[in-house]
């Protein structure tokens, strides 16, 4: 007996009943022709969601026909225990995303009449074993190969060479050569508007079934649309497949157009094509009318393009944005990285030694080192260093891990050293994963700019990092816990005041709080960069079809039965439809998520009709009543915050205001003046500073306040962090000596009189977003202040106003920051 071993990967979600799972699916979402069985004497061909390998054999059976070659197309294959097939002269190929058998199952292929018999196989997953069993003249015991999830990768053939049965590992490229003619393509986009009905409501099997339709697509440039609309959608799943409940949130800006009027008469369009195509879906056979509306539904209404118009601006608005922040984070993030690297070099050489001296408990220092080690890693990493850099963060981790599990480390000790690894372990793979699905998402959005170049860019693609091997992409909250384990474990030196120590401890932290605002930053670029092509593919792939569908529509004939590529590109029309409006009201959502700490009332499922989509976008007195009933959940209610302030006086940022005319810096969730405030948010920004100077008895100081876009929040004992649009504001005061009703009085007794204030911009109510302080500030002094000395500062006091849950009269603190 022989046996050959081949491979298969990952595991998706499971339903109890996958027959019953598909058949529901199909109903509720009105899916066309969802499965096919042809059965003659040259072929059988067999499509569907979920098929039974022993219904399938009986089919053919009952027909009476013996087809040369049976090729099944299925996204679930199901295998039930004792089933046999017999391969006599005959083929089976099998393209399944996932296989399931029960029990035990044999495929015989008989050679001893003739070697044409032949299987093949691709799955994605494969549960339980499928036995094949060869045949062959003169030897008594059969050949045997086991196929099972550790053997197929990505596909396998068993077929006789030479008068012997061999089993051969495919690649996808292979298989594309088995399929029968055309048929791939209906497979593939009935998998694929499966895989969009499931986006929302089973986003596992959802990323599963696109990635099983992208790999495939990615083999022919016939496939080139589902390749680019699959890709778009992994990629923003992928980004928040695994998000935790309170992880990074990208928060959109909203254009009031697409709630209201725009809305409305797309709504009505998709309500009226949705009905039309409903009556086209029940007819077995064709009438003029039917003919007539077929043709109506070809073209595109004026109220949809105008609708997508808008929604494109909006998404490529909202990608701008992202892509700011993100850059306005990674100059941060470098800045500080810098700083690190000046103070990690003297703690190193100076403070470590002196420290290995004072401790007695060596296993400390080594973490120490560990620590300094990974900080210095884990920021090349994060600023895309892909060279010795993540070696170096994986030597920190197995060094803390060896401290762990030696011998003569105490249990407090080894406790301390375990946790740290498994911190740093998962930031590092945070950091690489992300990196790589920022970089594909980049590459992506890059064609969607150039659609020309899409053919061209495929395999490029295709070849890029697509999952995130389970990392939570939104936790950007792991910077923050790496820094509480990594501040344990630095404490003793600081007590000890160890030379470099406090220095070296406190530009970490700064340093956490950039990585922790680059990572969500990088988040939002991958999700609205994502939105925009996936409208951009959606668009130009339609428009590409548009020809060929009116062809097919020109070629019909009354008394005739619709063909199925024709209304599977009605259908496909009709769930892009509802995708535009799905994609405004995920944009909804997540702004309204940033609000009220809490998920929306309008929550409809792209499976559900038109009429209850609309519901969420049309009816505007919903949505104006969502948004009162986001205050009224909080208990106690939001109060009026105002003489709330926060002073700078780090001698680093006061020095580079000093010099450069520009300074930065970090208002942290845990700042003390915001004790017991929780959902802070700001409708007033100002900052006043001490020290200016001009030659001018009064004059003006003209201060632009900018964020990276990057905010924490807290209620409730849960903290949040959200990515939007950076905040850019102008301040200007007047320097006076005196003057009536003064806004502020500095030290040296001048008074300063607001001329621009720092307000938030009222347009943005709607979209529920005004800033909260937790955030990274910056201040620039270079605009509009001629004759201005500010050599001279000595301290930046910002004010706030606007709401929060908890005290509104905190006290006034001086903190270093």
């Amino acid at each position: 007996m022989t046996s050959s071993i081949i491979t298969a990967t990952n595991q998706s979600f499971s339903p109890p009943d996958w027959p019953s799972f598909y058949s529901d699916l199909q109903t509720k979402g009105n899916v066309p022709n969802a499965s096919t069985e042809l059965i003659g004497s040259q072929n059988a061909i067999l499509r569907g969601m979920c098929l039974d390998f022993s219904a399938i054999k009986e089919s053919i059976r009952q027909s009476g026909q013996t087809p040369i070659l049976t090729t099944i197309y299925a996204d679930v294959l199901l295998v039930p225990d004792l089933t046999n097939w017999l391969l006599q002269s005959t083929g089976l190929v099998i393209f399944a995303r996932r296989i399931e058998v029960t029990g035990s199952a044999t495929i015989i292929l008989d050679y001893r009449q003739s070697n044409t018999a032949q299987l093949v196989v691709f799955a994605d997953e494969l549960v339980g074993t499928l036995t094949g069993s060869a045949v062959v003249p003169n030897q008594e015991q059969p050949v045997l190969f086991t196929i099972n999830q550790d053997t197929l990768a990505p596909g396998i053939s068993v077929n006789n060479t030479n008068g012997q049965p061999v089993c051969q590992p495919l690649q996808l490229q292979q298989g594309i050569g088995f399929q029968v003619a055309d048929d791939m393509q209906l497979y593939l986009n009935n998998s694929f508007i499966f895989g969009s009905l499931l986006y929302d409501q089973n986003p596992d099997l959802a990323l599963s079934i696109f990635l099983w339709v992208k790999s495939w697509a990615a083999q022919s440039g016939q496939f080139e649309d589902l390749f680019y609309r699959s890709t778009s959608l992994v990629t923003l799943l992928s980004a928040q497949i695994n998000a935790t409940a309170n992880g990074a949130v990208f928060v959109p800006y909203l254009t009031s157009s697409v709630y209201t009027d725009l809305a409305r008469a797309f709504a009505s369009y998709a309500s009226e094509y949705e009905s039309h195509y409903e009556t086209l879906s029940t007819q077995k056979t064709l009438t003029d009318e039917n003919i007539a509306l077929a043709k109506t539904m070809v073209a595109n209404a004026d109220a949809e393009n105008q609708y997508v118009t808008a929604l494109l601006q909006q998404a490529n608005n909202n990608y701008s944005n992202a892509e700011a922040a993100a850059t306005k984070a990674q100059i941060n993030f470098n800045n500080q990285q810098l700083a690190v690297n000046a103070v990690q070099a003297n703690f190193q050489q100076i403070g470590i030694p002196d420290y290995e001296r004072e401790q007695i408990i060596k296993a400390i220092v080594s973490l120490v080192t560990a620590v300094v080690t990974f900080g210095a890693a884990i920021g090349a990493m994060a600023m895309g260093d892909e060279a010795a850099a993540p070696a170096a963060a994986e030597g920190a981790v197995n060094g803390a891990k060896a401290v762990a599990q030696a011998a003569d480390t105490g249990a407090a000790v080894a406790k301390k050293a375990s946790e740290l690894a498994d911190t740093m372990a998962k930031l590092k793979k945070l950091v690489e994963v992300l990196q790589k699905v920022y970089e594909l998402a980049k590459a992506v959005k890059e064609v969607a700019d150039n659609i020309s170049s899409a053919q061209a860019q495929m395999n490029t693609i295709q070849e890029m990092k697509d999952t995130t091997d389970g990392a939570d992409l939104s936790a950007a909250d792991g910077w923050a816990i790496f820094k509480l384990k990594a501040d344990d474990v630095l404490q003793d030196s600081v007590d000890k005041g160890i030379k470099f120590a406090a220095d070296y401890k406190q530009a970490l932290d700064i340093l956490v709080i950039y990585g922790q605002s680059l990572s969500a930053a990088q988040l939002a670029v991958i999700k609205a960069g994502q939105q925009v092509a996936a409208i951009t593919f959606q668009l130009h792939y339609t428009q590409q079809k548009q020809a060929n569908l009116q062809n097919l529509v020109n070629t019909l004939k009354a008394g005739e039965a619709p063909m199925l590529a024709m209304m599977q590109q009605f259908y496909q029309k009709y769930l892009d439809a509802k995708s535009l409006l799905f994609a405004a009201l995920r944009s909804y959502q997540a702004s309204y998520f940033y609000w009220a700490l809490s998920p929306s009332n309008v929550h409809p499922k792209i499976v559900d009709p038109v009429s209850n989509l609309d519901s969420g976008i049309q009816d505007i007195t919903k949505i104006t009543m969502d948004f009162a009933n986001a205050l009224t959940r909080f208990d106690p209610p939001p109060q009026v915050m105002k003489n709330t302030y926060v002073e700078i006086t780090q001698p680093s940022v006061l020095e580079t205001l000093r010099t450069t005319g520009r300074a930065t810096w970090v208002v942290p969730l845990d700042n003390p003046n915001f004790a017991g405030h929780t959902r802070v948010r700001l409708s007033n920004i100002r900052v006043w500073l001490e020290g200016t100077k001009s030659n001018a008895e009064s004059y003006s100081v003209y201060v632009i306040i900018t964020t990276a876009g990057n905010y924490l929040d807290t209620y409730q004992g849960t903290n949040y962090q959200f990515n939007s649009k950076g905040l850019n504001r102008s301040f200007e005061y007047l320097v006076a000596k005196q003057g009536q009703n003064p806004n502020w009085t500095f030290d040296n007794g001048n008074l300063g009189f607001v001329q621009i204030d720092g307000e938030v911009d009222k347009e943005v109510a709607y979209a529920y977003f005004q800033p909260t302080p937790f955030s990274e500030w910056s201040i620039s002094l270079l605009s509009n202040n001629p004759g201005l000395d500010y050599s001279a500062v000595s301290k930046i006091t910002m004010s706030f106003e606007g709401s929060t849950i908890g005290s509104t009269g905190a006290a006034f603190r001086s903190i270093q920051l």
